[in-house]
């Protein structure tokens, strides 16, 4: 944790489907496998996605998925 700031792993079971929520400062995150789907669009490992405040109305991964991420803490 740095300057407010968490670097985290996640690993999601096949089916997971997430719940609807907002990132309010910019989110990076790093696809390690997995092929998940983020508000429509598939990603891939080796896919990197960053930017700016987001809302996630949409995420599952139809099959196990791992993502590195740095977000703002909530």
């Amino acid at each position: 944790m740095a300057g407010g700031r968490l670097m985290a792993l996640f690993r999601f079971d096949a089916g997971y489907r997430g719940d609807p929520h907002e990132h309010t400062d910019a989110e990076f995150g790093y696809i390690l496998d997995g092929e998940p789907v983020c508000n429509g669009v598939p990603m891939t490992a080796g896919c990197a996605r960053g930017g700016t405040a987001t809302t996630h109305e949409e995420f599952r991964t139809d099959a196990d998925a791992t993502i590195l991420s740095v977000f703002q803490i909530p």
